[in-house]
């Protein structure tokens, strides 16, 4: 791992401490909780054992570019390859209100998304804790990495906001014009969130409000079906209630939103899918469905990552 020059970091914090992001990617300087507080992230100064967090485009082909949010101290990491762009978004929080903030306040958020096209990324997180002279572990379980009792309180902080929020307006993945809207994207990832914690509380018998997570859920799931989905169309809409189609909502299949209709015929309307009916003359043919060795390799899962460090 080579050292970036100084000027090619962008800076993120929450007023208490912060953190240097590389233009590949790398928080390679973070102290935690506080600026003076021993390092988690120091490979600016030692690239070998001094620990980094890195997301970043596997292809060494991406060209890098950083910005900032407007009126924000959030930083984007954008990746442009021929096949794709792709971004990291990094932030710290800074919690509103006098009250001093706890240890457990500080954290790092990265956020992982797709822009357009195709872009692998690797993850690559090897803290070094107190100027690398204490050992990181990490312990697995058969369902991934062990949470950790604060760590899924965060998480369960996270759900109950969107179970509170949800069905408020927001201003889409796009950055279109027309000020807030109710993108139907927006619902489905909130769908994804209660979703998989609803799960994974399960699996890991973690504590929860399961029945409001749930509730919060199937509602949502009723919404997308009942009005972000064209019966005229036969495909997901790019807002509730209209007719206009978004390529983001391509995804619905990956995580797990499916709707099995046959393709619309002439004179049919209506915004939630039909019952199957028989084929009128001069209606579209379903296409011929592929082999298994013909889809191989088409269903690759592009997620929104959510990486938390405290």
């Amino acid at each position: 791992m080579s050292y970036l020059p100084i000027e090619h970091h962008g800076v993120i914090g929450d007023l208490h401490t912060a953190a240097l992001v590389g233009i590949d990617g790398t928080i390679d300087w973070l102290c935690l909780p506080y600026f003076d507080s021993p390092s988690l992230f120091a490979s600016i100064l030692d690239d070998r054992k001094g620990g980094y967090f890195r997301i970043a485009a596997i292809t060494r082909q991406a060209r890098q570019r950083q910005m900032y949010l407007p009126d924000s101290n959030i930083l984007l990491t954008r990746f442009l390859t021929p096949d794709g762009v792709g971004e990291v978004v990094d932030f710290m929080p800074i919690h509103a209100g006098g009250a001093p903030k706890k240890r457990t306040d500080h954290q790092v958020i990265r956020l992982v998304r797709g822009v357009r096209g195709e872009i692998p990324f690797r993850m690559e997180c090897r803290p070094a804790f107190d100027y690398a002279r204490k050992e990181a572990r990490l312990e697995k379980t058969p369902f991934g990495v062990r949470f950790s009792y604060r760590l899924w309180n965060i998480v369960r902080g996270i759900l109950d906001w969107v179970c509170d929020n949800w069905k408020k307006k927001d201003e889409g993945i796009w950055e279109v014009r027309g000020g807030a809207q109710d993108f139907t994207f927006s619902k489905m990832m909130c769908w994804v969130a209660l979703d998989r914690a609803f799960r994974l509380s399960m699996k890991e018998s973690l504590p929860a409000d399961r029945d409001r997570w749930l509730s919060s859920r199937d509602e949502i799931y009723e919404t997308i079906m009942d009005r972000g989905f064209s019966g005229t169309k036969n495909s997901f809409v790019q807002t509730l209630d209209s007719e206009t189609l978004d390529a983001s909502m391509r995804l619905a299949p990956m995580v797990k939103i499916r709707v099995r209709v046959r393709p619309a015929h002439a004179g049919h309307a209506g915004r939630h899918p039909a019952r199957a009916r028989e084929r009128q003359p001069g209606s579209p043919r379903r296409p011929a469905r592929r082999s298994r060795r013909d889809r191989k390799g088409t269903g690759r899962d592009l997620l929104d990552v959510h990486v938390l460090a405290r």
